[in-house]
């Protein structure tokens, strides 16, 4: 199953994907807003992590 990234101020919907690791910097069609994606792999069991900033 995709995860859903999401404007983090109007909450629409970006896109779905699986990203392993990556920095994307995403502006809203919508509200305009530039947003920041971050994911990371944790060592301990290699799932990835999901953190905005």
């Amino acid at each position: 199953m995709l995860k859903e990234y999401r404007c983090e101020y109007c909450n629409k919907l970006f896109f779905k994907g699986d990203i392993k690791e990556a920095t994307i910097e995403v502006k809203c069609r919508y509200c305009k807003n530039i947003n920041l994606i971050k994911t990371v792999i944790l060592l301990n069991d290699n799932q990835a992590s999901y953190k905005r900033s």
